[in-house]
């Protein structure tokens, strides 16, 4: 037996997302019976994704088949919770649930393991948690940044044997563990070298227009050119990748530690 799951983004207004929403459920449903594949209707999602700023979309439930599938509030997808106003409220909180325990459950058996053991199950519990697709927070207000940070601090305290009154900075510098703020940024730069590669000269992007700094700006068309225009053309320009992570490790970790 084949499982297959498959996604359907649609954008569409505010007068027929209705109408456009089955019809469009409805083709997938036939594709797949004429290629003998069923529709599990069980585990059917839907998310509408909308501006809280704009007159949101109102959708009881959408007909598919027999079933009558009802909007969620947040959706998990590739490991990330998706919630309808893109604020990502629920991911940074699953991600927060979930490291803390494995924190509190660390930290008991911590005086058994030597740093470079701890600092491993560290990167292979906690790090992988704060690093999924966190390309995707960036632009979220600072108190929303703040709560992963103190997942990172608390890591950090926790490998060095570090007291919570003892300030964490010249901690994470010496571990040379980038804040998240950072690392969000860096992961941000990072596709846009990939997408880039050697096919500009001078490298520049130009800067779409937005229209909202809690969505417009956050968007990775708008904040992929901005922070690599405000790279230094001499970082920008290297050809090798590695290169390029290091080169632009050192770049961040100067004003993260400044």
């Amino acid at each position: 037996m084949y499982m297959l799951m498959t996604q359907k983004f649609m954008s569409f207004s505010l007068l027929n997302h209705n109408k456009t929403s089955e019809a469009c459920f409805k083709n997938i449903d036939s594709c797949m019976v004429l290629n003998r594949l069923k529709l599990n209707r069980d585990k059917t999602e839907l998310l509408l994704i909308s501006s809280r700023y704009r007159q949101s979309l109102t959708l009881s439930y959408l007909q598919v088949g027999e079933e009558k599938i009802c909007p969620s509030k947040s959706v998990r997808n590739l490991g990330v919770h998706f919630d309808w106003h893109a604020r990502m409220h629920a991911h940074v909180k699953n991600v927060c649930q979930a490291s803390f325990y494995h924190l509190r459950t660390l930290s008991k058996s911590r005086r058994y393991l030597s740093q470079d053991a701890t600092e491993i199950l560290i990167h292979a519990s906690i790090t992988t948690k704060l690093e999924n697709c966190n390309s995707l927070l960036y632009g979220l207000p600072t108190y929303m940044i703040n709560k992963l940070q103190t997942i990172q601090n608390a890591a950090a305290r926790i490998v060095t044997f570090t007291k919570k009154t003892e300030h964490i900075t010249p901690v994470l510098l010496k571990l040379h563990w980038l804040p998240v703020q950072y690392r969000i940024i860096f992961n941000v730069l990072l596709l846009v070298y990939k997408g880039l590669n050697v096919l500009a000269l001078q490298r520049l992007l130009s800067l779409p227009r937005t229209s909202l700094k809690t969505y417009g700006d956050r968007a990775f068309s708008a904040a992929g050119p901005r922070l690599w225009n405000e790279l230094p053309l001499s970082l920008g320009s290297s050809n090798i990748l590695t290169v390029f992570k290091k080169d632009l490790m050192t770049h961040l970790f100067k004003f993260a530690f400044s």
